[in-house]
């Protein structure tokens, strides 16, 4: 087999995996963005302190966190723990079953996945070059949850920030046509994208991996047979390239599932994979030295001429609210300190509504 014709073969073996995969995310994943309009319409809501929201505003943008310095430990592991373990289970349903030859192949395709997840559970926390992470931040479509007060918010002092991102120039540039050119077909995670997360309980995410994994042994076998009719292509190298676009298929499901324990948190996250090394700062956070980056990242167009600091402070978030926490003292004249700082800071804040929570609350301490 030529170059050429070995590269149109993955190239048709790439799309019928990723066919597969992208069935089963319409069940798993809400998409709301990457390479089609972000359109949702609907406000997403970030809750912080007061302190934080200073710092928001201060530097006008927010900052994507690495998924290994978030506040949930079980961040990504949860799902990444279930695909492992039932990748591992049928796998040895497989060995116990008389198999035909081509699904020993198959099976011999899983065992080199599952080794690919082990190296990576094991070298997950000592991932230095954070280049080849992706980076999120997360949202919430309920504006004044006790729940989200409660997780996210202590002595009552923080603010719920109402946004609207659906006219950000971000997003439009990262829907052109100029973008989608350079995006290569077998790039795996979004180049920056919202998503809702989907929340499950053990047994139905185990059932939907069931159902995945079957549906991949269908495309195996039928991609397995293509190779044979075509000429003598090394069956090594097939299966690891299989296993490669599996593994990472699955890797990037799992950033868009969480336990159904924390679906009172209705996030919509942002997530990107679209930066440079350069773009990666650090900050210190609870004794550790943090890597973020500026959320939104700033169009390539949008004052080129100027400088990156003076590109930045003319930014301007996208509030459309604000809304205080529940038992917040003095709300009055704590909406005038946020009206002031944000109109110190070039904002509009006649198009910013400013509000109390409607959670009754009464403080005690």
């Amino acid at each position: 087999m030529n170059d050429k014709n070995s590269k149109d073969f993955l190239l048709d073996c790439y799309f019928d995996l990723r066919s597969c995969f992208d069935n089963v995310k319409q069940e798993f994943v809400s998409y709301k963005g990457m390479l089609v309009p972000f359109t949702q319409n609907k406000i997403l809501y970030h809750y912080c302190t007061i302190d934080a929201f200073y710092n928001i505003i201060k530097s006008n943008c927010f900052w994507l966190s690495c998924p290994t310095y978030l506040n949930d430990l079980t961040e990504f592991k949860y799902s990444q723990k279930i695909f492992f373990e039932n990748i591992a289970k049928y796998k040895e349903s497989l060995v116990k079953t008389k198999v035909s030859k081509d699904e020993s192949c198959f099976s011999n395709m899983l065992n080199d996945m599952l080794s690919r997840f082990s190296n990576y559970f094991e070298n997950r926390e000592k991932e230095l070059d954070y280049n080849n992470q992706s980076f999120l931040i997360c949202f919430s479509s309920e504006g004044d949850s006790l729940a989200m007060w409660n997780s996210y918010i202590s002595n009552n002092t923080g603010v719920s920030i109402g946004l609207d991102f659906s006219k950000e120039d971000y997003f439009i540039e990262l829907n052109s046509a100029d973008f989608r050119e350079k995006v290569s077909p077998f790039n795996q995670l979004p180049k920056g994208a919202f998503y809702d997360i989907k929340y499950f309980d053990k047994p139905v995410l185990e059932n939907k991996i069931g159902e995945l994994l079957e549906n991949i042994r269908e495309v195996y076998l039928l991609d397995l047979m293509k190779l044979k009719k075509a000429d003598k292509y090394s069956i090594d190298n097939f299966n690891e390239y299989f296993s490669s676009n599996c593994y990472l298929n699955f890797l990037d499901l799992s950033i868009y599932i969480k336990d159904s324990n924390f679906q009172f948190e209705k996030e919509t996250r942002f997530i990107s994979s679209n930066f440079e090394k350069d773009d990666i700062k650090f900050r210190v956070k609870n004794n550790f030295i943090v890597p973020y980056i500026e959320f939104p990242k700033l169009p390539s167009n949008y004052m080129e001429d100027k400088s990156e600091t003076e590109r930045r402070c003319s930014y301007k978030i996208p509030i459309v609210s604000l809304t205080l926490s529940p038992g917040c003292s003095e709300a009055n004249l704590v909406i005038h300190s946020l009206k002031s700082y944000l109109f110190s800071k070039g904002y509009d804040v006649n198009k910013i509504q400013f509000k109390e929570s409607e959670i009754p609350f009464v403080s005690r301490c």
